[in-house]
C-alpha cells in the first residue's frame, strides 16, 4: 500500500476489538501521529478536565484491562486542547454516528480538519465510533482505511469489563438516523431506544 504524504489513515473497529492495542503499537513506532478515539464523548471534557483525566490514567488502564498502554489515553490531544474546545461537539460521538456520503456535516469536517492540521506527522485515526460513517469519511478525505475485527465470542466476553462499555451499543442504536436494516432488527427484537 503506497501512502500519500498528507493522506490520513483511519482504523475502524467495533468496541472491544483490540483497537487500543493497535493504537499503542502504532504510537510506539513514533512514525505516525495517532489519535485515540477522536469521537469519544470524553473529548468534550478534555480542555477543562485535562489534569484530572491524566491523574486517573492508572485507574482507567486497570478498569479497561489496558495495562500494556504506553503513556495515557488521549496524550496526543494535549497540544490541541484549545482547538478541541472550539470545534468538538458532543454530537460527534453518537448523533453523527450514521452519515452517508451525501450528508453535509460542516462541524464534523472542521473538527477533523483541525486534527489533521495539528498533526506533526502523518495522521492516523483509531476509531470505534466510525463504522456508520465510513462512506462519509471516504467522500470527504482522500484516505486509507483498515477495519479491525475480532473473534465475536472474545469481543462479547470483553464487553463484561464495565457497564459503560456494554451500554454503548444502546446509545448507537438509539440514534434518529439509524439505517433501515438496523431499524428492522431493533423492531423485531423489541428494542426500546434510550
Amino acid at each position: 500500500m503506497t501512502l500519500e504524504n498528507n493522506e490520513p489513515i483511519f482504523i475502524h473497529s467495533l468496541f472491544r476489538s483490540g483497537s487500543t492495542y493497535v493504537y499503542n503499537a502504532i504510537k510506539r513506532t513514533e512514525r505516525f501521529y495517532i489519535y485515540h478515539e477522536p469521537f469519544h464523548e470524553v473529548i468534550a471534557n478534555l480542555p477543562t478536565e485535562w489534569a484530572d483525566f491524566a491523574n486517573r490514567t492508572s485507574q482507567l488502564k486497570d478498569l479497561l484491562r489496558h495495562d500494556f498502554l504506553s503513556g495515557g489515553y488521549f496524550d496526543e490531544y494535549a497540544p490541541l486542547l484549545e482547538e478541541i474546545k472550539q470545534n468538538f461537539s458532543p454530537d460527534f460521538s453518537y448523533k453523527y454516528y450514521f452519515l452517508d456520503e451525501q450528508d453535509d456535516a460542516p462541524p464534523l469536517k472542521s473538527y477533523l480538519d483541525g486534527l489533521m492540521k495539528g498533526s506533526p506527522r502523518k495522521p492516523v485515526f483509531q476509531c470505534t465510533r466510525t463504522s456508520g460513517r465510513i462512506s462519509w469519511i471516504k467522500k470527504n478525505y482522500p484516505s486509507k482505511h483498515i477495519f479491525l475485527a475480532r473473534n465475536p465470542w472474545d469481543q462479547w466476553f470483553s464487553y463484561k469489563v464495565d457497564a459503560y462499555i456494554s451500554q454503548t451499543p444502546q446509545f448507537i442504536y438509539s440514534q434518529p438516523r439509524l439505517p433501515k436494516v438496523l431499524q428492522a432488527i431493533m423492531e423485531v427484537n423489541g428494542f426500546r431506544p434510550l
